[in-house]
């Protein structure tokens, strides 16, 4: 009878123990916490770590310092309280809970533990000195950056970013260059409108360029280099952003070159082609056919 009722209470501490251990790795409803700064904080526990964290309430001063822990729990994922992706502006809501433009923050803190930057985290942030994005993000969501219109550093994408949505870094007017990780595999529409960015730096793994992807980056200047992954280029991908651009590289992958690619290209001097490239060819800086039967650009 001992041994039975040792068996009871054996199993059922084991059963307490798993429930609580379950109860704390996923968490399906929302949370609020506060941190040290008095600000409170929103989110979920999945896989035992916090994500969908926004700002619940408090007002920050000139520096947002996303916390590292809430309750416990590691932050992983950050975004805006909106979590549409549409073109609107209604459900755009950034990681302060609203849609208006935020002149005031100047430095954002963003933690080593953050993997995710969702859609709309820091859009209408227009008073932000620099974009920081930490070693460990692998996804950078839709308007995540949007207007951020002071931000005047060069652009760093992680080697662990594998995706980044439309119009992430849209009307980041003042960055200064681009350069994108080798994790990168495509380069969606109208990710980076960065008027002032004189460099651009395309990572070893995007095989597509979409339309509008690089659109008005009319600053752009010196070399660009298009890496053998890369095996399409849409129309006006690079529109209103290559007349400043003295030279061309192109890697064996490309299979298309759109008609439009050549237009505003004022300043281009010559455009050389891999040897390894089935499509294409180029003599002396001038772009031909693989066979040289036809001239493309000169």
């Amino acid at each position: 009878m001992k041994k039975k009722s040792m068996s009871i209470a054996i199993i059922t501490v084991t059963v307490i123990i798993l429930l609580s251990v379950l109860a704390f790795l996923t968490v399906t409803h929302g949370n609020t916490t506060k941190d040290e700064s008095g600000l409170t904080w929103y989110y979920t526990v999945s896989g035992g770590k916090a994500y969908n964290v926004y700002l619940y309430s408090g007002t920050p001063g000139e520096t947002l310092t996303i916390p590292s822990t809430l309750d416990g729990y590691e932050v992983a994922g950050i975004r805006g309280a909106g979590t549409s992706t549409s073109t609107g502006t209604s459900n755009r809501r950034n990681i302060l809970n609203n849609t208006s433009v935020n002149y005031t923050i100047k430095n954002v803190v963003i933690p080593e533990t953050v993997t995710s930057i969702g859609a709309n985290t820091f859009a209408n942030f227009a008073g932000l000195q620099e974009i920081n994005i930490p070693s460990e993000v692998t996804s950078i969501g839709w308007y995540a950056y949007y207007n951020c219109n002071k931000a005047s550093n060069e652009l760093f994408i992680p080697d662990k970013t594998t995706t980044i949505g439309q119009y992430a870094f849209d009307q980041c007017s003042s960055v200064s260059g681009i350069h994108i990780g080798n994790g990168v595999t495509s380069i969606e529409s109208y990710t980076f409108g960065c008027n002032k960015a004189k460099t651009l730096t395309i990572g070893n793994k995007v095989t597509t360029i979409k339309s509008y992807a690089f659109r008005n980056n009319s600053s752009l200047e010196g070399t660009i280099v298009i890496p053998d992954s890369v095996t399409t280029i849409q129309n006006s991908a690079f529109a209103s952003a290559i007349s400043k651009v003295e030279k061309i590289e192109v890697g064996k992958g490309l299979v298309t070159i759109p008609t439009n690619f050549f237009s505003n290209i004022s300043g281009l001097k010559e455009i050389n082609i891999s040897a390894d490239n089935t499509k294409f060819s180029s003599e002396d800086g001038v772009l031909f056919d693989k066979t040289k039967t036809k001239l493309m650009c000169f």
